[in-house]
């Protein structure tokens, strides 16, 4: 029996070639999906190696936390302001005094705004209890001292600044308990400031202050100090005057960015070349318009055209406005922009700037890449053209001449279909405007109601800007690099060197408003005059009459009947709608069913030519048949 038992080859799996890299890597995927499927089945073995491993998660993540950031302004550090909040009566203003009289050992009488520390560089400055005053707060603290009043305990005022805080960066925070003197048995213990030592902590936070990045990039003054600087001679003559005020403070961040505006002249850096231009600036809206800008926006992009020598798009570009070694500026802008060259646009977002406190300004005005070039310009700006009637037809009262608000027939042309409307707001039903009327600039303005000679007439339209063929290349190759360059100036330095003055325009100067007196009529005129027509002039009278100023009183059933007749105008326009829906209701259901009329006589129509044919179709075949 056992010889006759055949044994048979074992089937033996392949272990190299692609097939058998396939199947592993199949396993390997089975185990991976298996371990997502059911993750407590793949948990640690060793409730050691868990814990190890916890732990070292836990150190990366706060020495990720407490990883120390470099200040790198430079320059002389901005000041630290330690702001005291606290809730009323529980001593910021005795804190505040007491920290100055340990630091410079003189006694403070009053708090009556910022004091500042020069040997520690410490500004100390109490918190208001308003909420307008906290929100302001809170957002330049550098390290903010939360009294609270241990006798009585936490107040709302706390947990609303640390909310506060916890939105605008939330800063270095110190508790301070005050009243504890009212405890009189010491029924437990605590860890602690002792007596003097809490300057030692401030010293330390000094040191340990975290400089908040947003705060960094974004600049801004904190008012130390104001001086009024009104003459007294006009202070004595009208106490009411304006006042001229000189504010003081440090400014922190980075400096103040400025911007450029249009039509200044920059030189730019595209390829190989280097010139000189002046660029528009626009914006493009939400429908395609390229709107001008008359400066350059803060944190946004916008786009400049200007003419020069072809680009490549995606070419990088460099503007400088201000070649010069030798000036002494404070601050200036650093721009990201995208150029177009050769009547090109360009976007540009201004960041923060650097402080370079004894070298000259920084001089890179924006950076930018090359989006496109066209010859065509495509930048417009709103215009708002004012006219009067000179003349109204007298058989249409809504037809009129308008002058002053076009110089010729072309203007005319130009504008002609387009909407204008006068100072009481009537919109114009069908604008036409046609010209050829004597003398010339003269339009013809149909309205939607009928016009007053005393109208004013408004016209309000876009109009395309044109770009300045100005294309000036530096040749300052040859030059000594002290000499500067002879090119055009922007419009503010060059008036700061010749003294030149700002020019202004009367329209945009204050003006008193206008009283209209009353009319006067002579009293010989008034004695010929019919009653009805004489002024019925009453004296204002000091204090109103006894009928005016007496309560009215209503009896039960009275203030019913107020009540209900209430009640009823409080429905009545809710009556109303409903009733004009259930109109609009029926009126659409009547088109509608006129509509469906319609329709069914249209189909009605068309099954019957449909039949119609098929009928000639059949009588044709039924004759081809027979024949």
């Amino acid at each position: 029996m056992a010889a006759e038992e055949q044994s048979h080859k074992s089937h033996r799996s392949r272990r190299a070639g692609p097939s058998a890299k396939r199947k592993r890597q199949q396993q390997k995927s089975y185990s991976k999906n298996e371990q997502k499927q059911i993750p407590k089945a793949f948990a640690f073995n060793s409730s050691v190696k868990a814990k190890r491993l916890q732990a070292r998660s836990s150190e990366k993540e706060q020495r990720r936390l407490h990883v120390p950031i470099i200040d790198r302004s430079i320059g002389e550090p901005a000041r630290y302001i330690v702001l005291v909040q606290g809730p009323p009566k529980v001593g910021k203003s005795l804190l505040i005094k007491s920290l100055v009289k340990h630091y410079t050992k003189h006694n403070l009488p009053e708090v009556r705004g910022p004091i500042y520390y020069c040997i520690r560089r410490l500004q100390f400055v109490e918190c208001p209890n308003d909420i307008n005053g906290m929100i302001d707060a809170a957002k330049f603290a550098d390290l903010a001292l939360l009294l609270a009043d241990g006798s009585f305990g936490f107040e709302i005022e706390t947990f609303e600044f640390l909310n506060i805080l916890q939105v605008h960066g939330f800063p270095k925070i110190m508790g301070v308990l005050t009243h504890l003197d009212k405890f009189k048995d010491l029924f437990f213990e605590s860890t602690g400031i002792p007596n003097g030592k809490l300057t030692t902590f401030l010293d330390s936070f000094v040191v340990k202050f975290h400089p908040l990045s947003w705060r960094a990039a974004h600049p801004y003054v904190l008012i130390d100090r104001f001086d009024d600087v009104t003459p007294p001679e006009r202070v004595q003559m009208n106490h009411k005057c304006n006042r001229n005020v000189t504010l003081y403070g440090y400014l922190q961040g980075c400096n103040l960015k400025k911007g450029t505006k249009t039509r200044d002249p920059i030189i730019v850096s595209i390829g190989w070349r280097r010139y000189q231009t002046t660029p528009v600036y626009a914006i493009e809206d939400c429908n395609g318009r390229h709107r001008v800008l008359k400066y350059t926006p803060e944190h946004m992009h916008c786009l400049a055209m200007f003419w020069g020598p072809l680009a490549p798009p995606n070419t990088g570009v460099v503007a400088i406005q201000n070649l010069s070694n030798n000036q002494i500026v404070y601050g200036g802008p650093l721009a990201n922009v995208i150029f177009i060259s050769c009547l090109s646009y360009c976007s540009v977002a201004y960041y923060a700037s650097c402080t370079f406190p004894v070298q000259a300004a920084f001089r890179i005005t924006a950076t930018a890449i090359v989006w496109e070039f066209n010859h065509a310009a495509r930048i417009v700006k709103k215009i708002k053209l004012v006219g009067y009637p000179c003349k109204i037809f007298p058989k249409k009262k809504n037809t009129a001449l308008i002058k002053d608000m076009f110089t010729s027939d072309l203007e005319i042309a130009r504008f002609e279909g387009a909407a204008v409307r006068t100072a009481a707001k009537k919109e114009i039903y069908q604008p036409k405007k046609k010209g050829g009327q004597p003398p010339e600039g003269i339009a013809r303005c149909t309205f939607e109601d009928k016009i007053l000679m005393s109208d004013i007439v408004f016209l309000r339209a876009w109009t395309q800007v044109e770009v300045l063929k100005f294309f000036n290349p530096l040749m300052t190759a040859l030059q000594p690099r002290e000499a500067d360059l002879a090119g055009n100036e922007n419009r503010c330095r060059a008036e700061e060197e010749h003294n030149i003055p700002v020019p202004f325009n009367k329209d945009s100067l204050y003006k008193e408003p206008k009283k209209v007196q009353p009319t006067s009529v002579p009293k010989s005129l008034q004695a010929a005059l019919p009653f009805a027509s004489k002024p019925k002039e009453i004296p204002k009278r000091l204090k109103p009459l006894l009928e005016s100023r007496r309560a009215v009183v209503m009896e039960k059933d009275e203030k019913k009947v107020d009540v209900l007749l209430q009640h009823l105008q409080l429905i009545r326009p809710e009556k109303k709608r409903n009733l004009k829906e259930q109109q609009k209701k029926k009126q659409h259901e009547a088109e509608k069913a006129k509509e469906e009329r319609l329709s069914r006589k249209l189909q009605r129509e068309e099954r019957r030519g449909r039949y119609r044919e098929q009928d000639k179709l059949k009588k044709r075949t039924r004759r081809s048949a027979e024949a």
